[in-house]
Parts: structure tokens; sequence; C-alpha cells
């Protein structure tokens, strides 16, 4: 039986108390409904986009591609939130598969196969893409630090080096890598660097040049190794025959004097450093400012003129001349004899008794 607060019926204390109780608890249930039927829709549009996500991202990995697709264009292509949700979990997943490979806890297949996965969806190709490029890197530096173990236990030096340099920051490895760089490219380079000098005693001028030049190709180009390069090509270049420039002097045009053109008139020493009498030098001049910029380069040919073994001729009739419209021609006019760099390469030299020695 229910009763009201109108009604004329006596109720003795304890029939009060109880009603009161009912009541009040009525009223705190009905609140307790409202904000538990609010936190039920909050958890389900929650869990409604999460679930939406999760669903694609499980048909994406069990590679069920229409699934996936109809649910990207159903539910999620058109809602920015689902959108951005998306992006966060693919990237955020993709990422776990670079670093489960990178720490080693799965192999480079089983890595690259997830990604490839992904790649094949507008929506995570680029990120896939990039991912896979991370990987593929890793890989190989992987690959480059075995290689580079092998080499340096076979005594292959300039391989291993080489092989530690292609590992890369992310590599586990890329610390061992550089400390064993600094290591064996210290006492290669001394190694390399004595074997030149061993071919240089032996007049071998390539050979002493190809050292170096593995250095370089190897540890990266220094001042150091360039001028010593540029020693050697110079002895090189000068086994058979060397050209020094001793002087320059200008004639200027004077029309006057039938003089169309301004000249630059230089002197030659000519040293014969073969065994066989010289009759005939074929190469170019190259000139360069105090900066060693080329200003120009020009044939320049030596004939009529025999030098014998070890001896030295002196020209001094050569000239060049300018064209006043070309800035080059104009700078080596202008510029004075102590200012300027010389370089000889010769091509061929012709000995007297017939035969002939190409150089380079």
């Amino acid at each position: 039986m229910v009763f009201s607060e109108n009604d004329d019926i006596k109720l003795d204390n304890n029939e009060k108390g109880i009603y009161k109780l009912k009541k009040y608890f009525f009223k705190k249930n009905m609140i307790c409904f409202f904000v538990v039927a609010l936190l039920i829709l909050f958890l389900w549009m929650v869990l409604y986009n999460t679930n939406t996500v999760d669903k694609y991202l499980n048909f994406v990995c069990n590679e069920n591609k229409n699934e996936a697709s109809a649910l990207y264009n159903e539910k999620i292509k058109d809602n920015e939130e689902l959108k951005k949700e998306l992006l966060e979990k693919q990237n955020e997943y993709m990422d776990s598969v670079y670093n489960s490979f990178l720490n080693e806890k799965t192999d480079y297949d089983k890595a690259k196969n997830e990604l490839n996965k992904f790649s094949e969806y507008e929506v995570s190709k680029t990120y896939a893409n990039n991912i896979k490029n991370k990987l593929n890197l890793l890989n190989n530096s992987r690959k480059a630090y075995e290689n580079a173990v092998i080499a340096e236990s076979s005594n292959d030096i300039e391989k291993a080096i080489e092989n530690y340099k292609s590992v890369i920051k992310d590599d586990l490895n890329y610390s061992i890598a550089q400390s064993k760089i600094d290591l064996l490219s210290e006492t290669w380079k001394k190694d390399m660097l004595e074997e030149a000098e061993v071919y240089v005693d032996n007049k071998d001028f390539q050979n002493a040049v190809k050292n170096i030049d593995t250095l370089i190709r190897v540890l990266g180009s220094s001042d150091e190794l360039n001028n010593i390069k540029k020693e050697y090509e110079t002895l090189d270049s000068e086994k058979y025959f060397k050209v020094f420039v001793s002087g320059k002097t200008n004639t200027p045009k004077d029309i006057n004097n039938w003089i169309f053109y301004n000249y630059v008139d230089l002197n030659f020493e000519l040293t014969n450093n073969s065994e066989k009498t010289i009759k005939g030098i074929e190469g170019f001049l190259i000139v360069k400012d105090l900066f060693e910029k080329e200003i120009l380069t020009c044939g320049c040919d030596f004939t009529g003129i025999n030098i014998q073994p070890s001896a030295t001729e002196t020209v001094d009739n050569l000239s060049y001349e300018c064209n006043d419209f070309l800035d080059a021609d104009n700078k080596f006019y202008s510029t004075a004899y102590e200012d300027l760099i010389f370089e000889y390469k010769i091509e061929s030299i012709v000995y007297t008794d017939g035969t002939v020695v190409n150089v380079n």
C-alpha cells in the first residue's frame, strides 16, 4: 500500500521514518540513473570511434582490403576526428614495427611485410614508404657492419673502413663502427703513405698517386692529402720532361707599328729528364692566379729544338695573343708574373730516334 502526505491515515513514528527514507532514496536513484546514462553515452561514443579505427587497422593488418576500404569510405573518410585518430594510431603502429627491427625483436622481412600492408592505402602510403626507406637504410647498415667485420678479420682494411663508414646512427653498432674507423684509419693511412713513398723512390709516380686517391676516396679530402697528390702528379709529369715558366713580359697593342693585339711574351726553361734526345713536346699551359683559380688554358708546343738528356734549354720566343673582349685574356695580360701560377701538362714527347711517348 502507498500513502501520500495528505492521507488522513495516522502513522506511527517508525512508519513515518520508513516513508521519508524511501522518498530520499528514490530521488538519489534518479540522479544516479541520469549520471550513469550520460557516462554510458559518453563511453559508447568513445568506444564507437575507437572500435571503428581499430576495426580498420585490424582489416589492414589482416589484409582484408575490401573491408578496410569499405569501412574507411563509410565511417572515417568524412569524419575529421576519426581521421585524426587513425593517422595517429597507424603511424604509431608503423613506428613500432621499425623500432622492433631496430631493437632486433623482429627480422627484416617480417617488418617489411607489415609496412607493405599500409603502403597500399592512400591514407597511409606516404608514411609507410618513409618508414620502409628507414628500414632499408638500417638493414643495409647492418649488412655493411657485418661486411666490415669480415673484411677486418681478413686484413682488408680499406674495405673494412668503407663498410664501417656506411653504418648509420640508428644502428646499434654505430658507436663501435666509429671507434673502428678511428682506430683503423690512422694505421692504414700511415701504411698507404709509406707505400706511396716507395713508389716515388722507384719513380712509379702513377701508383703513388693512386694510393693517395684511394686515401682521399675512403677517408675524405684534406689539405694534406691534396698537397701530396699534387706533388706526386707534378713529379709524374716531370719524369720525362720539365717545363718552367721563367718570365713574363707584355707587348702592348700598337696599330702604328702593325701590332693589332696585346701580347703576353713568356720565357721557358725546358729540361729533359729522360735518357734520350727530345725534338718535340706537345702539351698545354694552365695559368692560375695566386688563389689557384684558373685564368686560362692554352695549347703550348715546343718544336725545332733538340734537348739532350739531362740538359736544359731556354725558349723565349713564344707569345700569347690576347683578345680584348675576353676577360681571361685581359687578366692574363695585366697580372704581374709574380702573381701568376703556371702548370704545364705534357701530352706527348717525340724523340730523335723516332719513338713517341704519350703521357697519360
